[in-house]
């Protein structure tokens, strides 16, 4: 029967041939009205009144023509109601036909939960910054950014514009009143969000967490310490651990900030007090005092590597002529100071010779000869640069002991 007929949502199926004997015509209003839940305000809300479609066969049987209607007129009063015939297809639109349904905003920064949400009508800034779970402590909590698109456009190179909205001094106050008007205010709470809305809640510029070095080996208080201002530096560091011990190398400290060293001069630092070899403290530093060595590491391309006692006053050559000399391979020479700066010494009259403070590393050098005529040895060059580093890892693993 007419009654059992099944409908699906949105558009109607064929009836069958029953309802379209004598007397058993059907109109379009009672096509649509079972269809929907048209009571529903929400769900009314969600279709497109302003036009439905009648999409019927032409008397060929096989092109079909397109038959408007005002779909708001025919739910209210039956405004043209027409005669539905055989094949007849209703179409209801929803409204994001010409208009955005699923409307939201989104929430950059400082605040516990990033992201998008859906825009509801009067929606402010303090509305969106609850549902984002509410400030963090590094939050600027007295003014939102809010990036705003002109849905018109604009003209030239501009493409958005930032409002600065004043954020209420206590978090929650007037949050809860319903007498909500709208207002393009920005210095008022209740500055209205729109579609596409982009908050930012910036960081304060005054909030700064905690800021903490390490400072460990020959110090007379050895230990973490928390930074106290921005521009706390390493002496600062040192004084207030205690200075170093009789042990203590200050030549020698090893400074890392990450995972890389900074090559320093802490015992100028500390006994001339040299504010040009100073150095402001960053969160992580790890500074390490060794004990005084006694000792020079010659190793390499000379006959008789090894450590050597330190004495005052000898040079870089004195230290490879008591290590035997250099071999017949050797090219150039990398001397370390204990600080971790390094510089290279070559061989002759005319070249330097530095003086070699103690803890620091001679490193003598292979010669790799250039190739003359011969196919490039690639395998042998490879071999020497492994050679090079496997020596350069015994140095640091040597000095570190």
């Amino acid at each position: 029967s007419c009654k059992s007929w099944p409908l699906c949502r949105g558009v109607a199926s064929n009836p069958p041939e029953s309802c379209w004997k004598k007397g058993g015509s059907i109109r379009l209003f009672d096509m649509v009205f079972k269809a929907g839940k048209w009571e529903d305000p929400i769900f009314k809300g969600r279709a497109y009144l302003q036009r439905g479609d009648v999409i019927r066969f032409n008397p060929d049987g096989i092109t079909t023509r397109v038959i408007s209607f005002d779909l708001g007129k025919l739910l209210s009063n039956k405004t043209g109601n027409m005669k539905l015939e055989p094949g007849d297809n209703i179409y209801i639109y929803k409204a994001d036909v010409n208009k955005v349904i699923d409307k939201f905003v989104k929430i950059e920064g400082e605040v516990k939960k990033t992201g998008q949400y859906p825009l509801n009508s009067n929606m402010t800034v303090m509305d969106l910054i609850i549902q984002a779970g509410g400030f963090l402590e590094s939050s600027l909590k007295t003014d939102a950014y809010v990036n705003r698109l002109n849905p018109e456009g604009y003209s030239g190179e501009k493409i958005s514009e930032t409002h600065i909205v004043k954020l209420p001094n206590e978090f929650n106050k007037n949050i809860y009143s319903n007498n909500r008007t709208s207002v393009r205010d920005t210095d008022s709470k209740y500055y209205y969000l729109q579609h596409r809305d982009i908050v930012v809640i910036r960081k304060s510029p005054n909030w700064v967490p905690q800021r903490t070095v390490t400072i460990n080996g020959e110090v007379l208080k050895p230990g973490t310490y928390v930074l106290k201002s921005r521009n706390e530096t390493l002496l600062d560091l040192l004084k207030e651990a205690g200075g170093p011990t009789d042990e203590g190398f200050l030549l020698g400290a090893n400074f890392k900030r990450g995972n890389k060293r900074v090559v320093i001069d802490l015992d100028k630092i500390y006994y001339d007090e040299d504010e040009r070899e100073d150095i402001f403290l960053k969160n992580g530093d790890e500074i390490y005092i060794p004990k005084i060595p006694n000792t020079v590491l010659v190793t390499g391309e000379v006959n008789n590597p090894g450590l050597y006692k330190f004495l005052y006053g000898e040079d870089v050559k004195d230290y490879i002529d008591k290590a035997g000399g250099t071999t017949d391979s050797s090219d150039y020479i990398l001397y370390q100071k204990p600080t971790g700066e390094t510089n290279k010494v070559g061989f002759g009259l005319f070249t330097s010779n530095p003086e070699v403070f103690d803890g620091s590393i001679i490193n003598v050098i292979k010669e790799i000869p250039e190739p003359k005529g011969e196919p490039f040895d690639l395998g042998g060059t490879l071999k020497d640069i492994f050679a090079i580093a496997a020596s350069a890892v015994t140095i640091i693993i040597l000095a570190t002991r």
